[in-house]
């Protein structure tokens, strides 16, 4: 991806190394002592160095990454929607008794999750899942997606609503 990394390796385990982290060492500048890490650190920083490069490291990129030209994932993805949505646009309805069984089953949940959260003993109250998801503001919200338009590149106009404290809705 033309940007500079680095495998720190103080301690060699070919087990590990050369089979589950093979790629990601072996495609990345290496140091095997704290010395050489800084070292590459600085030379990195200061622009003198930049991505791994060389015929095996290539190869080996082009064999296990795919999809380095054309739309990004994300818009693939669309693209596979977007044409799952155009071939089959009329899907069947569910019979009124799945209807009634999925209303009766969501709404049992929530009424289990809302008695949980008042039991003694509960494994994860509120205040942790507010501190683990703090939640975002529209203009916060606005502010990365106008950062990833501009990294991609995009020039679309898009709209976004807050419909509940971690729901928005982003749209042309």
């Amino acid at each position: 991806m033309s940007v500079p990394a680095v495998s720190y390796r103080a301690k060699i385990n070919e087990v590990y190394d050369m089979g589950f982290y093979r790629l990601p060492n072996l495609i990345s500048h290496q140091c095997f002592n704290f010395k050489e890490l800084q070292e590459m650190l600085v030379k990195i920083l200061k622009g003198e160095l930049g991505a791994a490069n060389g015929n095996e490291r290539r190869a080996l990129v082009k064999k296990y990454l795919t999809a380095h030209d054309g739309p990004l994932a994300c818009e693939r993805i669309v693209d596979v929607i977007d044409n799952m949505v155009k071939t089959r646009p009329e899907l069947p309805k569910p019979l009124l008794k799945r209807k009634v069984l999925g209303w009766g089953l969501a709404n049992w949940r929530r009424f289990t999750r809302y008695i949980h959260k008042y039991l003694p003993g509960r494994h994860a109250p509120e205040e942790f899942h507010r501190h683990r998801y703090p939640g975002v503001t529209l203009q916060e919200l606005n502010m990365k997606i106008a950062k990833l338009q501009q990294v991609i590149e995009d020039r679309t106009t898009l709209k976004t609503y807050q419909i509940s404290d971690q729901i928005f809705m982003i749209g042309p």
